[in-house]
């Protein structure tokens, strides 16, 4: 696997993780706004003959700093975050493709969520497994 396919698996999963919680916590989605110090760097890196290497490090931290932030569950912040490095892959060209979540995933996902919260694992890991096959996990 080459360092852009890595690259995008790591940004996929996290952006899958980012929806799912999301969701979870909102019950919808919800896009946030883009931080602008953070995109100002990026842009800064990218006047200097458009310095794409670099960009992409940047966006490699923003990365780690989403999956960072998950466990504390400050959702705005990590939306704002997320929102930021989509903007940022856009100007590099770089799309992102993500399933997206229709009536039977959000159903499955109160679902699962409901069999967690009742501590009904077996249950659970059904749904969890069903999601994974709808490529939501």
């Amino acid at each position: 696997m080459t360092y852009c396919e890595k690259l995008e698996k790591k940004i996929r999963t996290t952006f899958k993780k980012v929806n799912l919680y999301s969701f979870i916590h909102f019950d919808s989605f919800k896009k946030g706004t883009v931080i602008d110090s953070e995109f100002q760097k990026f842009i800064k890196i990218l006047s200097k003959d458009f310095d794409s290497v670099n960009g992409i490090d940047l966006i490699t931290h923003q990365i780690k700093k989403i999956n960072d932030q998950i466990d504390s569950k400050n959702w705005n912040t990590i939306l704002n975050q997320k929102t930021t490095v989509e903007k940022e892959l856009k100007i590099l060209g770089i799309k992102i493709n993500l399933p997206s979540i229709n009536e039977k995933a959000q159903k499955t996902i109160h679902e699962w969520q409901k069999e967690l919260n009742s501590k009904n694992y077996e249950k659970a890991d059904q749904l969890r497994n069903e999601l994974k096959e709808l490529f939501i996990l």
